[in-house]
């Protein structure tokens, strides 16, 4: 099945069902890196005011990046600033589903920690949660493998690492 099919399965039934299908297919493409740090390659770019470069340069980064919800948003932005506003509107759409992706795949407690693609979808968690993190730590239990983030309140905000666990994430 290809992601398009995926996607549209998700977007008609969001549910546990049809998001693992889609994240795996993310996780299983050639160009997928759950440790990208994509604004170091993006800062040239804004700085330049290359739009179209960012675009370009996210769209070679897919499917490896799809579902993160600062991507979308950044190329919501660059669509934006030329002017193309069905490009934008796309990729506003797109940053919000990730973003409830992310928000409604668990509650960041030990129990029910919140499903992540990549190391930059916490931060992203943490940014929609109006939290900072003052520390980091892996926890390796019972097969799988979660990053917990201590917030400025001391906060414990736990997080899946879905590319840590392939073998115990279904």
């Amino acid at each position: 099945m290809t992601l398009g099919e995926l996607l549209s399965q998700y977007v008609a039934n969001p549910d546990h069902s049809t998001l693992t299908p889609l994240q795996q297919a993310v996780m299983d493409a050639a160009n997928y890196d759950p440790l990208v740090l994509i604004e170091t390659r993006l800062n040239p770019l804004f700085e330049a005011s290359d739009h179209q470069g960012i675009i370009d340069l996210l769209h070679r980064q897919m499917p490896g990046l799809f579902l993160s919800p600062t991507v979308h948003a950044y190329l919501s932005q660059a669509h934006q600033e030329l002017g193309d506003e069905t490009g934008a509107q796309r990729e506003r759409q797109a940053a919000q589903l990730a973003m409830q992706t992310l928000i409604s795949s668990g509650n960041g407690s030990h129990e029910k920690p919140y499903r992540v693609l990549r190391v930059s979808d916490e931060y992203d968690v943490l940014t929609y949660l109006e939290a900072t993190s003052t520390s980091q730590r892996t926890v390796d239990e019972d097969n799988r493998v979660f990053d917990v983030l201590t917030t400025t309140d001391g906060t414990e905000v736990w997080f899946e690492l879905l590319w840590r666990n392939r073998g115990a994430a279904s």
